[in-house]
């Protein structure tokens, strides 16, 4: 006589816990792949990339492909000027963690400027299982300050090459920026003036400043 045993098991809660997984799985990479910004994950020594979303290649000009190949190809394209500085920074004391701006070059020869912060992902042992890291492309905010920066350069040259004092104060009557002939005139310079507030009755600008207190 032949005895045949089956054991039956209930795996409902196996099989939703894997279709919340793939769930799970399926929006992440739906987040990841439609943003502007790069978001990567990588081992603790960056010696191999885990995961590299598509918007690398539009920055960087690169096929993903190749950094999965060969994760030096990341370091490569920083800047020759910026390179030692990410490194130390990824090296740093804060292992994992780093926030810092550096610039690409693209095959192209196109300079972009990156903004990238990565932070470390910690086993229950409290070590570093990966890092995960965004990196956005702050080019056009990098030109608008450089833009800034040269108006606000020809506006200093121009206010300070005039003859006469070119005051400008904030509703409190404090000052905010002199040119060189206040500076001239009190021999001091004119940042020993900024903050001081003038006289509110005074019509004379050499006499509102020079009575403002020290």
């Amino acid at each position: 006589m032949v005895h045949l045993q089956a054991i039956a098991r209930d795996i409902t809660e196996r099989k939703k816990a894997e279709a919340a997984l793939r769930e799970s799985e399926a929006c992440f990479r739906e987040m990841a792949e439609t943003i502007r910004e790069v978001f990567w994950m990588s081992t603790p020594d960056i010696s191999r990339m885990l995961y590299l979303s598509p918007a690398f290649e539009t920055i960087w000009g690169r096929p993903c492909q190749s950094v999965f190949e060969d994760p030096l190809e990341w370091v490569d394209a920083i800047h020759a000027d910026d390179r030692d500085r990410v490194l130390a920074a990824l090296e740093g004391p804060a292992r994992g963690k780093y926030n810092v701006e550096y610039r690409i070059v693209r095959p192209d020869g196109e300079v972009r400027w990156i903004h990238d912060h990565s932070y470390p992902v910690h086993d229950d042992a409290g070590q570093i299982m990966r890092m995960v890291g965004i990196a956005s492309d702050i080019t056009e905010l990098k030109q608008v300050e450089e833009a800034l920066r040269e108006s606000e350069e020809r506006y200093r040259s121009l206010v300070d090459n005039i003859d006469f004092a070119v005051t400008m104060i904030d509703r409190d009557f404090k000052i905010i920026m002199t040119n060189a002939v206040i500076g001239r005139w009190f021999n001091k310079p004119t940042c020993k003036f900024v903050g001081k507030t003038v006289s509110k009755n005074s019509r004379n600008a050499k006499q509102s400043v020079s009575t403002a207190p020290e």
